[in-house]
């Protein structure tokens, strides 16, 4: 089944503002972690100030082309987004969104 890059988009900007969140990381080394939606981008901005698009992929997960890390959203039972477990080849860093 060939899925066009449009569709993925137009699912994607309806729901964007989901993920949309503060977050502060697990081992509390890394500070606050900020997601926003900007126009029909997805950017997350580091504690230290650093800027990263976010780029889709399957349901819920994300990747940056900057340093490889894969952002998969976690949800709780009612389906809201409560955070974020960040995946890279050396291990994970979770990130629970801040209320």
């Amino acid at each position: 089944m060939t899925v066009r890059p449009f569709f993925i988009a137009l699912v994607l900007l309806s729901s964007l503002h989901a993920f949309a969140q503060q977050n502060q990381s697990s081992s509390g080394d890394k500070g606050d972690i900020w997601i926003k939606r900007v126009g029909d981008k997805l950017v997350e901005t580091w504690a230290n100030g650093e800027v990263i698009e976010l780029f889709p992929g399957k349901y819920d997960t994300f990747f940056s082309r900057e340093d490889g890390w894969v952002e998969r959203f976690l949800r709780d039972k009612s389906g809201k987004v409560t955070g974020i477990l960040y995946t890279h080849t050396d291990g994970e860093l979770e990130a629970r969104r801040v209320p």
